[in-house]
Formats: C-alpha cells, sequence, structure tokens
C-alpha cells in the first residue's frame, strides 16, 4: 500500500518553497464571510500522480484566510478532508472546502456526504475551490486533503449480446469469456432492468460457467490486483444453494489454495464468504451471515480488496469489512464467473453486469452502481480516441493507441477486421482465420483438414470460405457433401462462418446417410449462415447436430434433416 505524501505546506499566506509538480496563480474567489477579513492570495495547486495529499497548517491569526484551488487530473480523486483545531476556545476554524466547516475543538473527517450541502465524495478529476481561515486570535489549525487512485474500470461483461465463436468478449479489454457447460446467454428483456435487449447469463446446478483463460488474458487478469486493490460487481439472482458467483486463480499459496480473489454467496449456511490470498484463515477470508434474503429476486454484490481491507456490499449497504488481509498481488492464471475450479458450485440462475474494478470502490461508488451500469464509474473513459476500439483492448495489444486506430482494418491480414477480432476475442496480430479454398473432403484448405487445424492451433479460430471459390448465387450451389460427421472437440472455440458469401454455404450430410457434426463434451462450435441438409442420426439424437458440448447458432437454415 502506498504511503501517502505531503504535496504541500500551507502557512496563511506562505507556501512552502518544496513544491513538487506545483503550479501557483492570482485569482479566485473571495469569501469575505467574516469583518476585517484579509485575503493573502489564491493557489492553484495540480496534484501529480506522485502525491497523495494537500496539507496545510496556521497559527496566530487574526480573522484570516486564503482562497486556493485544487486541481485533480484524470485518474485521480480526493476521498476525504481532514481538519483539526487545536485552539483552546470553540471558534470556527480549519479548512473550508466543499462547503464544510469544522467548529470548535477537535477532528473532523469528512468521507461522506458533505452536512453543508457539497457534493458526495468521492470528488472526481476537477478543479474546486477552497478556504483556509482562521477567524479569531491566536487559532492553531491543520487540515489534510486526501488524493487517492480513482478506481478504473477493467473489465465489463454486460451479456447484452449472444456469444461469437463461443465467448463473449467483455466491453473493456476484449477479454474473450467461454461459454461452458450449458451455461447461456438468456433471451431479450432478462437482464436485471428487464427492458428489451436487456440480456443476463443463465447457470443452472452443474458445470455451467464462464472461464478466461489463455497467456494474454492470465497477464491482464494479473495486473489487476497489482496494487493490491480490486473490486468486483455483479446483479444476481438465484435459488439458494452452494454457489461461487466467480474466483480468480493463482498459483498455490499457502495455506494450499489457488483461490487468489473469491466468493460464496450463498454457502449453505446462508452467509456470504469473501476469500482472497488462499483460504480460510483471518488473514484470507471474510465473512457474514445473512437472514431474510429473497434470493430469487435481483440483488447487487461488491466485492472491495482495498490492500490490507476488505469489503462486502449487497444492494448498495454494507454488509461486513475488516483489516490484515494477505495481499493479492501475485500472478493469476484465470477467472471463472459463474462457478468455481471444481465446477460444482454453480450458481442455480442469473448474472448481468459482471464487473471488474482495478482500485477499491468506496460505498458512494456502490451507491451509484445500484442505478447506473459499470460504465459510469470509473477514471478513465473507454474509448479515449474515439475509434470505435476500447483503449484497454488497443493497449492489450500494442504499447500506443494508433497501432489499431480503425475497426475495418485487419492488422495481421487474417480476414478478420479489429471489430471482428475484438468480438471474437481473438488476437488481431496473429492470424487466427482458415479459409476453405475448395469443396473436396481431403487435403489442405479443405473443410475437414481446417477443422482439425484449428483443434492443434492455439486460441480461438475462424474458418472461412473462399469468395473466388463458393461463387454460387444460391447456397446451394456453394455445396460440400459429407461422406461422414464431422467431429468438433477444440475446447478453444472454432466458427465457422460463410458471413463473407453472399449466397450462403450449404453442407450437406451426403443424401441422409451421415450427422453433420458431433460436438464432443469439451468443443466449442459456432455455426454463421450455413444452410445443413441430409443429415442423418442413424437412429441416434442429432440429426444435423449431436451436441454435448457448446454450440452457438447465428443466421443457419436447417432442411432436410432427421
Amino acid at each position: 500500500m502506498k504511503r501517502p505524501l505531503v504535496l504541500a505546506l500551507l502557512t496563511l499566506g506562505l507556501l512552502a518553497p518544496a513544491l513538487r509538480a506545483i503550479t501557483i496563480t492570482e485569482g479566485g474567489t473571495d469569501f469575505p464571510q467574516f469583518n476585517n477579513a484579509a485575503n493573502i492570495g489564491s493557489f492553484t495547486y495540480t496534484l501529480d500522480t506522485g502525491n497523495n495529499t494537500i496539507s496545510g497548517t496556521a497559527t496566530s491569526f487574526s480573522d484570516q484566510q486564503d482562497n486556493f484551488r485544487v486541481v485533480v487530473p484524470a485518474g485521480k480523486r480526493i476521498s476525504q478532508v481532514t481538519k483539526t483545531n487545536t485552539a483552546a476556545q470553540p471558534v470556527s476554524v480549519g479548512c473550508d472546502f466543499n462547503l464544510e466547516t469544522l467548529t470548535g475543538q477537535g477532528t473532523a473527517t469528512f468521507p461522506g456526504i458533505p452536512a453543508n450541502g457539497g457534493t458526495p465524495y468521492p470528488l472526481g478529476a476537477g478543479t474546486y475551490s477552497a478556504r483556509a481561515y482562521a477567524d479569531a486570535f491566536s487559532n492553531a489549525w491543520s487540515f489534510t486533503i486526501t488524493v487517492v487512485d480513482a478506481p478504473e474500470l477493467a473489465a465489463y461483461w454486460d451479456f447484452d449480446a449472444p456469444p461469437v465463436n463461443g465467448v463473449l468478449a467483455d466491453k473493456r479489454a476484449g477479454l474473450p469469456a467461454k461459454v461452458l457447460g450449458g451455461a447461456f446467454v438468456g433471451a431479450s428483456g432478462t437482464g436485471k432492468s428487464g427492458v428489451a435487449n436487456d440480456r443476463s447469463v443463465h447457470f443452472g446446478f452443474a458445470q455451467q460457467r464462464l472461464n478466461v483463460s489463455g497467456t494474454s488474458e492470465a497477464a491482464y487478469l494479473t495486473s489487476l490486483a497489482a496494487q493490491d486493490k480490486m473490486s468486483v460487481v455483479y446483479w444476481v439472482k438465484q435459488n439458494q444453494r452452494n454457489a461461487t458467483p466467480f474466483r480468480f486463480e493463482a498459483p498455490v499459496m499457502l495455506p494450499s489454495d489457488t483461490r487468489n480473489f473469491a466468493a460464496h454467496a450463498p454457502w449453505s449456511d446462508n452467509s456470504v464468504y469473501f476469500d482472497t490470498a488462499g483460504c480460510c484463515d483471518s488473514t484470507r477470508r471474510l465473512n457474514v451471515a445473512t437472514t431474510g434474503v429473497t434470493w430469487t429476486d435481483w440483488h447487487h454484490f461488491a466485492f472491495v480488496k482495498d490492500g490490507t481491507d476488505k469489503r462486502i456490499y449487497r444492494d448498495g449497504s454494507l454488509l461486513a469489512s475488516g483489516t490484515g488481509a494477505a495481499t493479492i498481488a501475485r500472478a493469476m492464471t484465470e477467472l471463472f464467473i459463474g462457478n468455481s475450479s471444481s465446477l460444482a458450485e454453480a450458481v442455480d440462475g442469473d448474472i448481468d453486469d459482471f464487473a471488474v474494478y482495478t482500485g477499491a470502490l468506496g460505498a458512494q461508488d456502490v451507491a451509484q452502481l445500484q442505478s447506473q451500469l459499470p460504465s459510469a464509474v470509473t477514471a478513465t473513459p473507454p474509448d479515449s480516441d474515439g475509434d470505435g476500439l476500447p483503449d484497454k483492448w488497443e493497449l492489450r495489444y500494442a504499447a500506443n493507441l494508433a497501432t489499431f486506430s480503425n475497426p475495418a482494418a485487419d492488422a495481421d491480414s487474417d480476414g478478420l477486421s479489429n471489430a471482428a477480432e475484438l468480438a471474437y476475442g481473438t488476437n488481431p496480430t496473429v492470424a487466427n482465420t482458415m479459409v476453405v479454398t475448395t469443396t473436396a473432403l481431403t487435403g489442405a484448405g479443405s473443410l475437414p483438414q481446417l477443422l482439425t487445424d484449428a483443434a492443434a492451433a492455439p486460441g480461438p479460430n475462424v474458418i472461412t470460405f473462399s469468395p473466388t471459390v463458393f461463387t454460387g448465387v444460391t447456397s446451394t450451389t456453394n455445396t460440400i457433401t459429407l461422406t461422414a460427421e464431422l467431429t468438433v472437440d477444440d475446447a478453444d472455440g472454432v466458427a465457422i462462418d460463410a458471413s463473407g458469401i453472399a449466397a450462403g454455404v450449404t453442407i450437406d450430410g451426403g443424401a441422409g446417410t451421415n450427422r453433420i457434426f458431433s460436438i464432443g463434451a469439451a468443443g466449442n462450435l459456432t455455426l454463421n449462415k450455413l444452410t445443413l441438409t441430409g443429415g442423418n442420426g442413424s437412429g441416434s439424437s442429432g440429426g444435423a447436430i449431436s451436441n454435448l458440448g457448446m454450440l452457438t447458432v447465428e443466421d443457419c437454415a436447417f432442411t432436410g434433416n432427421q
């Protein structure tokens, strides 16, 4: 945890000489509340990323005041103002900031909603006017304005669209969450708001889950906890059972466990558990019993790690807090949503608007999230250069925002635009596309061979069709006729996408003698703009497709299968 550094020392009318990244300008508005008040000057303080506080102190002044401004840069915010009066007499002294006043002797801290009508803390980037003053002789007072890193929205799944290539890509960094075990995105209106086009992801009581894994993804997950500050929020409605809504995995920690940031909400005892850096002693677990909860209603949860402090919120209210927590700043390997890594603790219900923040959300943030989307609470905008591609996705694969400046461009020349790479959850710097160049069933460029190649290749892959080969004006003239079913066991995900062929492509089971696709338990297949015909399951289930894994179908036709 960073140790606060004093940014500036203010004695009425005198600025300490050792200033780091501070500029001082004249100007500002007087606050003539007191007789004989003497304005000494208006200062502008710019808080750089290396400093966390502004402190001021004054002694032995009579009816004096000083006006100044605090400029908070992007990525920072004011978390609280503390004022102390050590004068013997009960007079009004201190730092009048955000319309707050300390009257009388003592210390006051203002981390929440100001009593005198000011803007609720935390105060984000911007310019704020303040006044340091004393209205009686021989007053001794001091003030501290504390500046912290603002929480940054690092990953956000709204679940408002069906999976593409078997994955749901988050809106901030394009992290591909594989949809596995029978989890699925619900119909329009199944999301928390209930309005059209708002959806949620549905789990069950078996192995349903979302999973984020892979080398690039693990590196990004690791970065989220680098400062030992991290927050997870989501909406959920569920049947009460042993449920793990999320679990970030890391290499085995002591005591022997791999959960680095995880929750049970609820467990069989109706308690909520928040585990970090392993389990389950007092440095790793925070838990709270709950009563009277109707779990089948929508509820909002927030789990916050703030250095050694931890907090659990439900529906905007603090459920539990604790301190002395072990650090989560360690390598992470994968994320499970809706289940644990054991695949035995699925959320029997729906999750919506799942978000991860770097940094610790405060009570005001959590309250704001009761009525606003996670994208409303963040230090920086999602797309600062306005190119239609999320900044964090661009910076996962490039050192700057200029490399991927055009969503329609194809940076790796694999036939997928940058926007398509984002939607598919694929790497825009690595060719992930394979092209069917023949209607034959063997050899390079054939569909069966490319499915074999895709299974051997890392990461999700997309199989498209050559427009110079598939030139028919109807899908039936663009036909591949099988002599055996196509088996898919590619857990990384493969999409067969004919959307680039205006008339589409037909795959024929071969005069009703073969099933077309057989998807194994580990398989993950997406079909787009295909016609499947002539499939025959030979008396068993699945004429066109037998599916034991994950299947996503979009803009396809099924005809003449049995």
